[in-house]
């Protein structure tokens, strides 16, 4: 059995799909309107264009850049501090339901772990210890959770543990970033985000020392991602 510490750690490189952060390459609809008629912003623009290949049946591709310091890997004496992570992302079709399958690379393309989860049964194996663990998670349907990453933004400038920190950008697009601080975990946060695809985003993790000097403890960054064209296939795993 794993300890918690582990588990944790496990969760946290599964579930990047939920916090998670991107630089876009699907080609966006140039026009549209809402049920009302009006025009959409770009932003509603781009997540309707996610929200009816989902239903048409596309696989969700997308590619995270993860950095941790104090990164955990059963097995492993001494894990990488960056890896690259991928994730298929199919909704459920009414044939073999929601599939879902991640893996975990080091920069020179190891593979160190993967992850496949059928309808919220998640197993992850560890090339190291060949270890597998096995959980079982619900997020909901893609299309609920795209409409929750899309709506986070407007959730963080509501929030009154974060405040807007200026302008950024991101693979060359234009971002906003809130962050926020908390004093009993000696800890500074920051979430910053494409404006019109909220998709594409960064978090980021700074401890603060007693001297107020912060060190970088996680960055995730979601660096691309895309609907696959019709007829694609999940990748088969080892």
């Amino acid at each position: 059995m794993m300890n918690s510490a582990r588990i944790s750690a496990v969760v946290a490189l599964i579930l990047l799909t939920g916090v998670a952060i991107w630089g876009g390459t699907l080609h966006f609809l140039e026009n549209g309107t809402n049920i009302a008629g009006e025009p959409l912003s770009p932003a509603d623009r781009n997540e309707q264009v996610l929200l009816d290949g989902l239903a048409d049946g596309h696989i969700l591709y997308f590619k995270i850049e993860d950095y941790r310091m104090d990164r955990m890997i059963p097995g492993a004496s001494d894990p990488p501090h960056r890896v690259i992570i991928e994730n298929w992302w199919q909704p459920d079709t009414g044939e073999q339901g929601e599939l879902n399958v991640v893996t975990v690379r080091d920069q020179d393309g190891g593979l160190l772990q993967y992850t496949q989860a059928i309808d919220g049964k998640y197993t992850t194996t560890y090339m190291s210890s060949g270890e597998t663990m096995e959980m079982n998670i619900q997020w909901g349907s893609p299309a609920g959770w795209i409409d929750w990453i899309w709506n986070l933004p407007q959730s963080l400038a509501s929030n009154p543990d974060f405040e807007l920190k200026g302008i950024g950008e991101l693979n060359g697009r234009a971002t906003v970033i809130y962050e926020g601080w908390s004093d009993s975990k000696k800890a500074r946060w920051e979430r910053e985000f494409v404006e019109d695809a909220p998709l594409l985003l960064r978090r980021s993790i700074y401890r603060i020392d007693s001297e107020g000097v912060e060190t970088m403890t996680v960055e995730e960054t979601v660096v691309e991602y895309r609907l696959l064209p019709p007829g694609s296939s999940i990748p088969q795993l080892p």
